[in-house]
């Protein structure tokens, strides 16, 4: 089994479930300082409960690293062991904070039938999730969630170590020093550079053919250095 036979095998019930979950949570989560300070331990917290259970402490195989530098911020670093030390192939972006959202102006347009509903709250129509950060990015949080729980129920015998990188602070820029800049400069991502690097974030509403994002490579001293790449 690879890596992409369990995507295929992912619960769809377990992943409306949790992104259920999370997006109960997007109305602590708005990143809008200074008014508006997310919390991303509140989202956090449900991605520890379907993952803990499935971590070494336990006798599971998940590596599972809460990082926070400021209280109720924390970013999560979730491994999954390979046979080469020397491969890893990483998601990381997937971010546990939303941009803000007025209740009094979401109204579904496309289905009128719908009317206005709560943004706080997962709405499903027929095949259509609803909800604050559906897109930007508290489903990929829950589908990166829903991945690393099936490779541990699995357990398939992969050559390159999987990495899952949740971050903190991301849609304001006004604050930093604690979310993936702080995880780079510290040094937590560096075994990233032995293998791609897939930036998970993009909020458009329709298929995305490109995305800018940076490449990680490794110096002669030992730091990591960036160029911008565009990925079709």
């Amino acid at each position: 089994m690879d890596l992409k036979q369990v995507l295929g095998d992912l619960d769809k019930d377990s992943y409306i479930d949790i992104l259920s979950n999370l997006i109960g949570e997007a109305k602590f989560i708005q990143n809008n300082p200074p008014e508006l300070i997310p919390e991303e331990d509140r989202v956090g917290k449900h991605v520890m409960d379907v993952l803990v259970p499935y971590s070494t402490s336990i006798g599971g195989p998940l590596i599972i690293n809460h990082v926070s530098y400021v209280k109720g911020r924390g970013n999560i670093i979730v491994e999954y062991p390979g046979s080469d030390e020397d491969k890893v192939v990483s998601f990381v972006g997937s971010h546990m904070n939303v941009v803000p959202a007025n209740p009094y102006q979401w109204v579904c347009t496309q289905f009128v039938h719908l009317g206005y509903f709560d943004p706080f709250s997962l709405s499903i129509d027929g095949d259509k999730l609803h909800g604050r950060g559906t897109t930007d990015r508290l489903g990929h949080v829950a589908l990166l969630t829903e991945l690393m729980k099936g490779l541990a129920e699995k357990k398939p015998k992969l050559k390159s170590i999987v990495v899952v990188v949740f971050i903190v602070n991301a849609e304001n820029s006004i604050i930093s020093g604690f979310g993936v800049d702080q995880l780079l400069e510290d040094r937590y991502l560096d075994r990233l550079k032995q293998g791609p690097l897939y930036w998970i974030d993009t909020a458009d509403k329709q298929p995305c053919i490109g995305n800018v994002g940076y490449k990680l490579y490794g110096t002669t001293d030992g730091s990591i250095q960036s160029d911008p790449v565009t990925v079709l």
